[in-house]
């Protein structure tokens, strides 16, 4: 009896291995099939669209051809990691464009596999699968896998983090906690709201024994945060680069004394260098900071049901109740606690979806519980077919409007892009054209000038007047502009445009290029950058109106 005890031991043990494997087999599947898909929608994708990828175009391509060069980054708004690691892809590319939306994609599959080991380890294998899956159920995510911006990066390295200190505490090793620390690092090199996983910096509180012996860990992973830091600080300081973005503190500033929509270029510039600190922003006028905090925290559970593509964003409200009542697990507990702190933290800015991304596991495993407790709910078999075809269904058609939601989101300004090349303006290679958007001027081929503030019909003829006295000037009108540069409303239709502004190609009411023919000024105020002169090949930024001196 040992012995027949022994043999069904043996083949329980390797039954569980094999189906273990399997399991494994078909999540290395689903990944690979989302990055098909992923790539699919990123790589079909001709040119930049006019959302988030203006971020890419203005701040984070520059940055990395500063990089490139070996020159000071600006380091303006963001931290220095993601442009960083998109310069050796340009040398691999050979464009930005396709570049950035390779380090999406890659990024958006390793996430992918992070989400499903991360809920693997305190939910179980199927939560895991579900978490795995969320971005064929998020529109939002999907979208930004397939663009080229640093959210899905982010994430990336977020998840990450959080990952590699629950292996840390499975394993208890030296190794393994100071690889958490670095990641945090990382973060923090990426974002500066990663602030919050320094959260992970008590992690080794979670394991078992004597609190000194928990303790020796967390020194450790100190010294992982530090070592990304000290290396970044160096390099700071032997390229003349600053450590962290001085424009942290205008950013909030927006979101609080903002005018506008409190989220566009115009819209912080207004407030730039208004503010020296984090604390003067908050002590500027504490009733109105907390006030709009919370106005914007009430309004938040709404807001992110939209990370989810319906129908199954009907289920997450009861699924996230469900979770958490059946999670007992301190781990778990800990894992909410880092959440919820980022989530109180990036309510500081104001709200874009895509600052939420690092929520789509989680709902996407909150509702797989909801329906797994419909499951156990029905009382017999043909009631329980009829839950798994019913989620099937509800699955499929969230997929169906989230890719759908993420095909229309990444491509919605092509048309415009496409007419403007089809037009083959023959520009002059030392042409500059004036816009409010760089995409269609590097797509061009042309350098760039940018508004900082919404222009007159004076400002746009003094600004070109000055640009005139380095070569042709040129003036794109288009959605982008119409929408914002209000001023400028009376040449919407190119036939009441002044003498001085030519059309030399339009589609009526949608868009027009001008010709700007004004006499070049004797004594140009505007002072074009050494750089930007001998880089023309790449198309430079010009801001114009530009309040700094």
């Amino acid at each position: 009896m040992p012995f027949l005890n022994s043999v069904r031991t043996g083949l329980r043990r390797i039954v569980l291995a094999i189906a273990h494997f399997a399991f494994g087999l078909t999540t290395l599947a689903w990944v690979a099939i989302i990055l098909a898909i992923v790539a699919a929608l990123a790589f079909s994708r001709p040119y930049f669209n006019y959302g988030t990828e203006t971020d890419y175009i203005f701040l984070f391509a520059p940055e990395a051809e500063r990089a490139l060069s070996g020159g000071p980054l600006k380091i303006q708004y963001h931290p220095p990691l993601y442009a960083v690691a998109l310069a050796p892809l340009f040398a691999g590319f050979g464009d930005w464009f396709r570049g950035g939306l390779f380090l999406s994609v890659l990024s958006s599959g390793v996430t992918a596999w992070i989400s499903f080991e991360l809920f693997k380890r305190f939910v179980d294998r199927l939560a895991a699968l579900a978490a795995c899956l969320a971005v064929l159920f998020s529109g939002v995510l999907l979208s930004f896998s397939a663009q080229a911006t640093s959210d899905v990066f982010f994430l990336m390295l977020y998840q990450g983090a959080i990952l590699a200190a629950l292996i840390a505490i499975e394993r208890r090793s030296v190794v393994l906690w100071a690889i958490t620390g670095a990641l945090i690092g990382l973060c923090l090199l990426t974002r500066s709201n990663a602030l919050t996983l320094c959260v992970l910096m008590a992690a080794p509180l979670l394991l078992d024994g004597p609190l000194v012996r928990r303790l020796r860990f967390v020194p450790i992973v100190a010294a992982g945060v530090a070592a990304p830091m000290l290396v970044w600080a160096i390099i700071a300081t032997v390229t003349g680069s600053p450590f962290m973005p001085a424009g942290t503190v205008d950013n909030l500033a927006m979101t609080f004394f903002g005018e506008g929509d409190r989220l566009s270029r115009e819209s912080i510039m207004k407030l730039e260098g208004r503010f020296s600190s984090v604390f003067d922003v908050f002590l500027y006028d504490p009733i109105t900071v907390i006030k709009t905090y919370l106005v914007n925290l009430f309004a938040l559970p709404a807001r992110l049901l939209g990370l989810i593509a319906f129908p199954l964003s009907a289920f997450i409200v009861p699924g996230l109740v469900l979770l958490m009542l059946r999670a007992r697990r301190e781990l778990l507990l800990y894992i909410l606690i880092v959440t919820l702190t980022q989530v109180a933290l990036v309510n500081l800015k104001t709200f874009e979806i895509r600052f939420y991304l690092f929520l789509v596991p989680l709902l996407a495993v909150a509702v797989l519980e909801c329906w797994r407790q419909i499951y156990i709910l029905a009382d017999d078999l043909l009631k329980r077919e009829l839950v798994v075809v019913a989620g099937a269904l509800c699955a499929a058609w969230a997929g169906a409007m989230s890719l759908s939601y993420a095909r229309y989101d990444t491509t919605r300004n092509d048309a415009e892009t496409r007419q403007v090349l089809a037009a083959d303006i023959p520009f002059e290679t030392n042409a500059v054209l004036i816009g409010r958007k760089r995409q269609v001027a590097y797509h061009l081929g042309v350098d760039f000038a940018h508004f900082l503030e919404a222009p007159t019909l004076g400002q746009l003829e003094a600004a070109a007047a000055d640009l005139a006295a380095y070569g042709p000037v040129y003036f794109h009108y288009g959605s982008s502009e119409r929408s914002v540069w209000t001023d400028l409303s009376a040449i919407t239709d190119s036939r009441s445009a002044p003498d001085w502004l030519t059309p030399v190609a339009d589609v009526p009411g949608e868009w027009t290029i001008y010709r700007v023919t004004v006499e070049p000024s004797s004594d140009p105020e505007l002072i074009l950058p050494s750089d930007a002169l001998s880089e023309r090949a790449r198309g430079f930024n010009v801001y114009l109106n530009d309040p700094a001196p």
